[in-house]
């Protein structure tokens, strides 16, 4: 049995050894090689050249050829479509006895191809697989009349490079991309039926990419699509050339960074396509919709997709957006992407940072406005409709919760903290409720209502339990000395939000702080437009008394300008006084009562002392002066002046009344008028915010003080009126602190002139009387 086994053995490799040496001559395919591309250039339509072709034996069966070449459809081009470097073809043995080529592989080495579609769209390679598809069948067409016939089982493109040029993607442009590295497999190759893919490549500029599954039968009619389903994946996909695709169907064009695509795709290519798989996104920047010159911030994360792609739409079934430790929800559709792009997207999160969803906020532009601190979290449920070329022409409806939020305006150099509110939008207009904020202490809540996004119109309701406007000033730039203009922003620079802001309601404060004063239970009606608040009809409580008027304040310029048109009565002056400056406590009491009407630009020394004018009525009533007692003043300079001194340590007052100018630094009067029971003051002069005093006063003392004075120093006699009260011209100086009181020189002049006079009748009548006796 052995030796029949090694018998057999032996005869058989005689076989083998003479079919090697016998086959490659009674099956030389040299022979068949014209034939072959007859019916290659027959089912094509293009020219076809084949290098020389040998047969291989060992160690399996196939066939070589140094060479191939496919020409061009005329109507694209006279350069090759294809050309490769070698043809290897695996082979089955039996099949070639018959004439009948059976391909178990056939490998294509460094080919390189051109892919063109021209500006109507049409692909050259459509043009190359409609004519396979129509050509006859090898069992009955003209290559079964030849008497040779080919079935491949396997294609394959080894290492090759494709050159695309496509002239439709971007309208009135050609754009180029090329493939590289690339490793083609077909597998079931045929034009009737659906065949294998699989598919690796490199796109220069782009990234890596790869496909496999099936995809055919190819379309048999001009702008017909290919059917396909399949799995595919990119590799740090950075756009590139491959960048308008992108566009195409999806709108999206990438700035940086790049993605990974792990999907799976099935319809018709390109015409409706469904995709379901995970994009993961690597410091990816999109170029933001609408204007041009703005940038979107770089995007971290991933975004697991569902939806169907076509040129013209993009429907979102789900899009499960991750950024950070946002997660948000995408649905809608994406449409006219070639022309006019427009969306209608509905998203839905809940409560994530608002610093990892604002990327994506920030590719529609303004939706977060400028200054607003990416901290804080938000809630969203709302759809956005209309063009995406112009963002602020959207449409948006549904609602959002906001918290912890930050906004900063470049004029204000503090932010406004914890902003908190509520919104539900529709088109352009947001309702807001639950609404509360922070700018240092002072705290504000309410509602309102803002239209006109990219301009806000805002109509509110606010309640303030403590608004601090000294330290609310004090973030305001300094004011310097003079008056500062208005300017516009610096080229490209976007203008200061409340500059752009119009707003209009009612403001309730139950407590308020303004160069030191309080006030409560403030109401008024708020009106802010281009950079300026305006209260009016204020309603307050103020030092036991009330404070009513209107009042206008800058809010975007250098040391702010404003004006105040207020009634005042019945203040508690001393309080008053004591809050607005500790110098002034406990120097005058009395009820207030006053009219102001004045206007200015900042309220630092500098700002009041220089820029502060306007009219004021006084009437301070019931009160004293104890900064220092008039009559004990008074009598030590009379006592100086040769007469003896009485007096009290302060000057109780029935009236204070005048008329006051502000200007310069001073508060002018010319008719300062002062009632009491020992003595009435009617004064001219000013007193400085430094609060210097130059003031000519007349003083009338009382019958009773008079006589007293008189008593004491009989020469003050002369100074006394027809009444029997003493008149006295008086200069006040120094401080309110410490004021001084001289006598009017011209009014001791004409004393000293009426003693004299006196004294000269007194001896004329003396010796008259003599010359009588």
């Amino acid at each position: 049995m052995k030796r029949i086994l090694l018998i057999a053995a032996g005869v058989l490799a005689l076989l083998v050894a003479a079919a090697a040496l016998i086959l490659p001559r009674i099956a030389n395919p040299e022979r068949y090689r014209p034939r072959i591309e007859q019916m290659l250039a027959e089912v094509t339509g293009r020219s076809v050249v084949i290098g020389p072709m040998r047969l291989r034996v060992f160690p399996t069966p196939r066939i070589t050829a140094d060479g191939f070449t496919l020409g061009e459809d005329p109507a694209f081009g006279k350069e090759p479509f294809l050309n490769a470097g070698r043809i290897d073809a695996r082979i089955r043995w039996m099949p070639l006895l018959s004439s009948k080529l059976d391909v178990v592989s056939f490998d294509v080495e460094k080919p390189k191809a051109s892919l063109i579609r021209d500006a109507q769209g049409r692909w050259n390679l459509v043009s190359l697989m409609q004519r396979a598809a129509a050509a006859p069948t090898p069992s009955g067409g003209a290559a079964a009349s030849s008497g040779f016939s080919v079935v491949i089982e396997r294609f394959r493109l080894i290492d090759g490079t494709l050159d695309v040029t496509d002239a439709a993607i971007t309208p009135g442009a050609t754009h180029r991309i090329e493939g590289r590295e690339i490793q083609l497999t077909l597998s079931d190759f045929g034009t009737t039926s659906p065949m294998g893919i699989d598919l690796k490549l490199g796109l220069t500029g782009s990234g890596k990419g790869a496909l496999s599954g099936h995809l055919g039968p190819p379309p048999r009619s001009e702008g017909g699509a290919w059917p396909i389903d399949a799995k595919i994946t990119l590799t740090n996909f950075i756009g590139g050339a491959a960048a308008p695709y992108l566009a195409t169907y999806t709108g999206l064009r990438i700035a940086s960074g790049s993605l990974d695509l792990d999907a799976s795709v099935k319809g018709e290519a390109p015409a409706n396509l469904d995709v379901t798989g995970t994009i993961a996104l690597k410091a990816l920047e999109l170029v933001p919709f609408g204007a041009a010159g703005r940038k979107a911030a770089p995007l971290d994360g991933s975004v697991a997709i569902d939806g169907t792609f076509t040129p013209r739409e993009t429907r979102l079934r789900k899009a499960e957006v991750h950024l950070g430790g946002a997660a948000v929800t995408l649905s809608g559709t994406l449409s006219d992407l070639q022309n006019e792009p427009s969306a209608e997207i509905h998203a839905t999160t809940s409560k994530v940072p608002l610093k990892d969803v604002a990327p994506v906020l920030s590719l529609f532009g303004s939706f977060l406005p400028r200054g607003l601190a990416l901290k804080g979290d938000i809630s969203v449920d709302a759809t956005a409709r209309g063009p995406l070329n112009d963002p602020l022409k959207m449409a948006i409806q549904g609602t959002a919760t906001v918290s912890g939020l930050e906004f900063a305006d470049p004029l204000v150099n503090q932010p406004i903290r914890d902003i908190a509110a509520t919104l539900a939008i529709a088109s352009d207009r947001a309702e807001l409720t639950g609404l509360s904020a922070s700018l240092g202490r002072s705290r504000v809540a309410g509602t309102c209502t803002i239209s006109r996004f990219a301009h806000p119109v805002l109509a509110v309701t606010l309640v303030v339990p403590l608004l601090d406007v000294d330290e609310i000033l004090s973030f305001l730039p300094a004011s310097g000395a003079a008056p500062a203009p208005a300017t516009s922003p610096a080229d490209g620079a976007a203008p200061p939000l409340l500059r752009e802001i119009t707003v209009s309601g009612t403001l309730e404060v139950a407590e308020a702080k303004a160069m030191n004063l309080k006030i409560t239970q403030a109401t008024a009606r708020l009106d802010v437009k281009n950079g300026e608040a305006q209260l009016h009809d204020v309603a307050a409580k103020l030092y036991g008394g009330t404070l009513a008027g209107d009042v206008t304040a800058g809010l975007v310029e250098a040391g702010p300008p404003y004006a105040l048109a207020v009634k005042i009565q019945g203040v508690d002056f001393n309080a008053l006084a004591s809050d607005f400056s500790k110098d002034l406590a406990g120097m005058i009491y009395g009820t207030l009562e006053t009219a102001m009407d004045v206007k200015g630009r900042g309220l630092d020394d500098t700002g009041l002392s220089k820029n502060l004018t306007g009219r004021s009525t006084l009437a301070l009533r019931n009160g004293k002066l104890t900064s220092f007692g008039f009559l004990k003043q008074l009598a030590e300079v009379l006592q100086a002046a040769g007469g003896r001194g009485i007096g009290k340590d302060e000057t109780p007052f029935d009236s204070l009344t005048g008329t006051i100018e502000i200007g310069q630094g001073r508060a002018a009067t010319q008719d300062l008028k002062l009632d009491s029971t020992d003595l009435d003051i009617n004064g001219k002069g000013s007193v400085g915010l430094d609060q210097s005093i130059a003031m000519d006063v007349g003083v009338v003392l009382s019958e009773g003080v008079s006589a007293d004075m008189v008593a004491k120093t009989p020469k003050l006699a002369t100074l006394k009126t027809a009444k029997g009260e003493l008149a006295l011209d008086v200069k006040v100086g120094g401080t309110l602190q410490k004021p001084s009181i001289g006598l009017d020189p011209k009014m001791l002049r004409r004393a000293a002139e009426e003693t004299l006079k006196n004294k000269g009748a007194d001896a004329i009548r003396k010796w008259l009387d003599r010359k009588k006796g």
